[in-house]
């Protein structure tokens, strides 16, 4: 009801999941993945689309659509964790990338003591916390990186080449960033493939774009939660603008907005109100639009104004909640809000 872009052959698995009699449930997580697996293997069924008729939310329907919106997503995440090209989480699943590594959870002291006598980890631990540390000079980062690079650490190669992608204790440059990220890469380092994906999808050129595509996609099952929110962001519009799969490209959307991206909500009641990828749904645009409001997006809130001007999503023209809505985002966008101001007054 709240996100028609669940596919039926998910809902059917998640509702089964939700029934209030044990024994009409699943008897187990492995018979759970089996269904999954079965219903994984008719990709090609359209999604659904049927909604209720559009209307507005207000406050109490809208925690409702948070509420209910979050179970959802929830139940949707289940079909990515037994799904072709997704394992179990065990010991042999790598590590996120934001966990730390054993030198860097040392006390700094002790840390600072390592990286003096050499210890190749710890001055690549010691090198990024200087390159991050207000009080630190980053040149000094960047030097204990590259002993640490030297000395074999290939952990280095991302912080280093971050180094060179941001200008931080060295002159900003983008070509030596990413030949960093490359030789990471080569050495097995899936940081750096996270970054050399993002640095290529920035490209105009479709060769960069499908090299950035290839990357996002193999760093996915390394990422912590933060940079697979980013990454499923930029991969997302990237499978649709090269060779396009807009299947893949609206689960890679569906679970940013799961994950908290309000760019990737924005996208997709972008999606809903096109038409193109999926059959017109004003109220899942609406509702996408509102939770990334609810995440006080400033150009959600600019859109919803938007939507009361010009009367769109079935939503009557409203003239004064378009203004409050254009107040919301005053703060972050001063001069799109004055422009959609004056010609409200009009």
């Amino acid at each position: 009801e709240f996100n028609p872009l669940i596919p039926t052959r998910y809902e059917r698995v998640c509702l089964r999941c939700l029934q209030k009699d044990p024994a009409d449930r699943f008897a187990s997580a492995a018979e759970v993945a089996r269904e999954l697996r079965l219903e994984l293997a008719s990709v090609n069924r359209p999604l659904r689309t049927t909604a209720a008729r559009p209307e507005v939310l207000d406050g109490s329907r809208l925690f409702r659509f948070l509420s209910v919106g979050g179970v959802i997503t929830a139940l949707f995440a289940v079909a990515f964790v037994f799904g072709p090209g997704r394992q179990f989480k065990d010991e042999s699943s790598p590590a996120p990338l934001d966990r730390p590594s054993p030198r860097s959870t040392l006390a700094s002291g002790e840390l600072e003591r390592l990286a003096g006598e050499g210890d190749p980890e710890a001055m690549a631990a010691w090198g990024r916390h200087l390159l991050n540390a207000l009080e630190s000079d980053p040149r000094e980062g960047v030097a204990l990186l590259e002993r640490a690079l030297a000395a074999g650490e290939s952990s280095a190669y991302a912080a280093l080449g971050r180094a060179y992608l941001e200008g931080q204790g060295v002159p900003a440059d983008r070509a030596e960033a990413l030949s960093l990220f490359r030789r990471g890469i080569e050495a097995d380092v899936p940081e750096c493939k996270l970054y050399a994906g993002l640095m290529l999808a920035a490209e105009s050129d479709d060769e960069s774009r499908l090299e950035a595509r290839g990357l996002l996609e193999a760093s996915i099952p390394a990422l912590g939660r933060e940079q697979r929110r980013e990454c499923l962001e930029v991969l997302g519009p990237l499978w649709l603008k090269v060779d396009p799969d807009p299947g893949r490209a609206l689960v890679c959307l569906q679970e940013a907005a799961g994950l908290g991206s309000t760019e990737s909500m924005i996208r997709l009641a972008a999606i809903c109100e096109a038409g193109e990828l999926v059959e017109k749904n004003f109220q899942a645009s609406f509702s996408w639009l509102s939770r990334a409001s609810a995440r006080n997006d400033p150009r959600a809130w600019l859109e919803l104004g938007d939507i009361y001007a010009q009367g769109r999503l079935g939503q009557e023209p409203d003239a004064s909640r378009a203004r409050d809505c254009y107040a919301r985002a005053r703060a972050k966008l001063p001069e799109e809000v004055e422009l959609r101001l004056q010609s409200l007054e009009k």
